[in-house]
């Protein structure tokens, strides 16, 4: 073997080893991306237990200052019945409301008229 074919060989080796660096590399440069994306989602993620715990002490409060609770509920379900009876009526009342108020119209409009031939 030359001289020449051995530093061709060594060339070839080192261009080898490079490529190989090359992706080695890469490889570390993503997983250091992938571990900052697992840090922050960590650190998320013990900011909402975190925020789950101190609501779970605000239930368990609340729970023992709300010892009535069932009489409250049971005055909202009979508000939202009656808000429901008058949406589901509130056609008729308007359609009745606008027949007195047409049948008021008439009644004005006929005694104007009525004064109005008196007087001539």
């Amino acid at each position: 073997m030359s001289r020449e074919e051995t530093i061709a060989r060594l060339f070839e080796k080192i261009d080898k080893q490079t490529e190989i660096l090359n992706k080695v590399s890469e490889s570390v440069a993503t997983l250091n991306e992938r571990s900052k994306n697992y840090d922050e989602r960590l650190r998320n993620v013990e900011k909402f237990v975190g925020r789950i715990e101190t609501l779970e002490k605000k239930s368990d409060v609340m729970d023992c200052a709300c010892s009535n609770n069932k009489e409250k509920i049971d005055k909202i379900t009979a508000i939202e019945k009656d808000i429901g009876k008058i949406k589901r009526d509130y056609w008729w009342i308007s359609g009745i409301m606008s027949f007195l108020g047409w049948i008021l119209g008439l009644a004005i409009g006929l005694i104007i008229s009525l004064i109005g031939l008196f007087k001539q």
